[in-house]
């Protein structure tokens, strides 16, 4: 009888393993993303510009944004207002080139983004988010895990400064040693966020 309880309790964890490979092929036979760009962008000043940006989505009847004309300049701070279906989500999916404009263009620092390498443009680009994810590391670990090679300290705290996290950083027990705890349940909601944003 033992036995044939164990092949009863076979089911659940094999249901769970054949999820989660449906999950991961699915993932691994997507196509991968079309990049045309020869442009290298360095570290960009952030002049925006869309020029009489349309985009019609696939099958849709009507465009999700049409005729966008607007310059933002570099440190210039842009909310993005209105209903919900009126585009704002649309609008900040085309700086990543996650989807490119039906019509009209849109130009980084004088480039257009259609000839800008699909890595060096998202390098330039953070996002934060409400639901912020960090890791149960040291304040330093948390901003620096997103960089390529060694950074050091003097980085960390002017990337700190930069998003204006250096003083409650500072107060903390052990500094910018001290550990955040699992998701970052020691700060709080805004302290997350700007450990976030100091991401380089």
């Amino acid at each position: 009888l033992a036995p044939l309880k164990h092949l009863a309790d076979i089911n659940s964890p094999l249901q769970r393993g054949l999820a989660s490979a449906s999950s991961v092929f699915g993932l691994v036979d997507e196509e991968p993303e079309t990049d045309d760009g020869k442009l290298t962008l360095g570290r960009a000043a952030g002049a925006l510009v869309f020029d009489q940006v349309c985009l019609t989505y696939p099958g849709a009847t009507r465009p999700a944004l049409d005729g966008i004309n607007i310059t933002i300049q570099p440190g210039e701070t842009v909310a993005l207002v209105g209903p919900s279906g009126g585009g704002k989500t649309t609008f900040a999916n085309l700086l990543p080139r996650f989807y490119n404009p039906s019509s009209g263009r849109i130009l980084l620092d004088g480039a257009d983004l259609r000839d800008l390498t699909l890595g060096s443009l998202r390098a330039n680009i953070a996002l934060v988010s409400q639901d912020v994810a960090l890791f149960n590391d040291t304040v330093e670990a948390n901003i620096a895990y997103s960089c390529f090679g060694q950074v050091s300290r003097e980085q960390v705290e002017a990337a700190a400064a930069g998003a204006h996290a250096l003083d409650f950083i500072r107060e903390m027990p052990q500094g910018f040693d001290t550990m955040v705890g699992e998701n970052g349940v020691r700060l709080s909601g805004g302290q997350r966020q700007r450990i976030a944003i100091a991401r380089p």
